[in-house]
């Protein structure tokens, strides 16, 4: 089966929300942090983010899970912390480095472990050297 190549947070439906209202929003946020039935994503007006800017960056990062922010009744933006960023970043990057190793694979470009760890000791070795 091939391996969907996923580079950009566009490419798994962070940048553009749909716009055909709060059903779609939920079903992002399930698709994105998988949580369990029963939980549902915290979805807020475009007024509630305007007049109460400090309370919804706090439940930010209390909850660790992007807020969904409506405008017109219709998903907008998708707001989060910092480290949660950082976080959905770097599980992107491991996606693709482990979709760039599948590919080696299917390739052929293997080699046997001991071989690529002799290689990177090789590395770093000639970097403490150089």
């Amino acid at each position: 089966m091939k391996q969907r190549e996923i580079n950009t947070f566009d490419d798994i439906g962070l940048l553009s929300l749909p716009h055909s209202g709060v059903y779609n929003l939920k079903k992002l946020w399930h698709n994105i942090f998988r949580k369990g039935v029963g939980t549902m994503p915290t979805i807020k007006s475009s007024t509630d983010l305007r007049n109460n800017y400090n309370d919804i960056s706090t439940l930010c990062h209390q909850n660790r899970e992007p807020i969904f922010i409506t405008k017109n009744g219709q998903g907008d933006l998708a707001i989060m912390s910092i480290d949660l960023y950082e976080a959905l970043n770097n599980r992107l990057e491991l996606y693709r480095l482990l979709s760039e190793g599948r590919t080696a694979i299917n390739e052929g470009r293997k080699r046997p472990l001991g071989e690529a760890m002799q290689g990177l000791r090789k590395q770093v070795a000639e970097r403490a050297n150089g």
